[in-house]
């Protein structure tokens, strides 16, 4: 570019030619206001136009014109529960050490391999009897033939039965066995069942959803908790517009919750061009008779010594340090809408909530006329 001088005067030809353009577009430019403000005065300016905007994990905005989206990442937090239906308790009364099964701790079982002989793995259920009353059972997964429920008794009101479904009745508090059998000379390749046995009589499509045993009682609870999986770790954010990209947000230590209404969230402070992580929700890692009267989760689904409870709080803003997830957050915040029509999906890569995303861009010219 030549000189110093040359330079400079390249760069306040370019000063004053942005300043132009800041002011056509509505901003607000004066002598006093210095070359790093203008930054500032286009994201006011951006922030007053008018937008296209949506939240979720799959989201799609549609009349975007050209320029700059901005992507803000909010909490999510999932788990599981149970309403107790299931009757049989885990682990199971046998459980063959073979490399053919792996038994997993929710009580499903993945089967893999050839059986040269007949393969019984027996269940039980508490007090290793049931109630006189009307039952269903099911295989969820298994393979009539291959792989299925047996049940059996001394009595005559339980008759024995080789299938994936049944229903039956206990009359005289006898229902002697329950197994899931795989006959000689069958094939199974990695299949995973769900053994399950209910109160009621239901039918095959009408049977309620396979769920872990969790003592006969509604989990999470005590002696059943359940996991609070948030949003943290490794996440992909896929952006569909004229092109497919896929941007990597790997949130480090951060953790972005939600409870009811209130979620955490991730968001540029343009005053500063910093990043924050607005914390709306707190943890207690062990709870130990701490006070809390505001809204809760736990893992043991109330407040019992031990637990870990994610309950709600005064808002806090968190400065990110962290560069290479800054960097992250840049990528995405800068991406180029060319389309009138873009599709963002959101995936965890690991065993958490899915990352929900705020997004919005400008509206296109043929919206604003609309």
């Amino acid at each position: 570019m030549g000189t110093t001088t040359n330079k400079l005067s390249y760069l306040t030809e370019t000063k004053e030619k942005l300043a132009e353009k800041i002011i056509d577009l509505g901003g607000d430019i004066t002598e006093q206001t210095t070359f790093r403000e203008y930054a500032n005065e286009l994201q006011t300016i951006y922030d007053n136009v008018d937008k296209v905007s949506a939240e979720g994990t799959d989201i799609k905005l549609q009349g975007c014109n050209k320029g700059k989206m901005q992507i803000q990442p909010i909490g999510n937090t999932t788990q599981n529960s149970t309403t107790g239906k299931n009757l049989l308790v885990y682990p199971y009364y046998s459980m063959p050490d073979t490399e053919n099964f792996k038994f997993n701790s929710d009580g499903s079982i993945i089967i893999n391999g050839t059986f040269t002989t007949t393969i019984n793995i027996m269940l039980r259920v508490q007090n290793q009897s049931i109630p006189n009353g009307d039952y269903s059972a099911k295989l969820w997964g298994g393979i009539e033939g291959s792989c299925y429920f047996v049940i059996g008794g001394s009595g005559s009101n339980v008759s024995y039965s080789e299938s994936v479904f049944r229903t039956f009745t206990v009359t005289d508090n006898d229902c002697g066995y329950f197994f899931i059998q795989i006959p000689a000379g069958k094939t199974i390749n990695n299949v995973t069942v769900y053994p399950m046995l209910v109160s009621g009589t239901y039918t095959n499509d009408t049977m309620p959803e396979w769920e872990p045993y969790t003592g006969g009682i509604v989990s999470p609870n005590p002696n059943y908790p359940q996991t609070i999986k948030n949003v943290t770790g490794n996440n992909k954010v896929k952006i569909s517009g004229k092109n497919q990209l896929e941007k990597n947000l790997n949130l480090g230590t951060i953790e972005l919750c939600k409870i009811g209404n209130n979620q955490d969230y991730i968001y540029k402070d343009y005053s500063n061009n910093k990043w924050y992580k607005k914390e709306i929700i707190d943890k207690i890692e062990s709870y130990n008779g701490e006070t809390i009267t505001t809204q809760y989760i736990s893992t043991t689904g109330g407040l019992d010594t031990g637990a870990t409870v994610y309950y709600v709080v005064n808002p806090t803003d968190i400065e990110i340090t962290e560069q290479p997830l800054i960097n992250q957050l840049e990528s995405l915040n800068r991406t180029i809408i060319q389309v009138p029509t873009i599709i963002i999906e959101t995936e965890s890569e690991e065993d958490n909530a899915q990352l929900i995303v705020n997004a919005s861009a400008l509206k296109s010219s043929e919206d604003n006329e609309n």
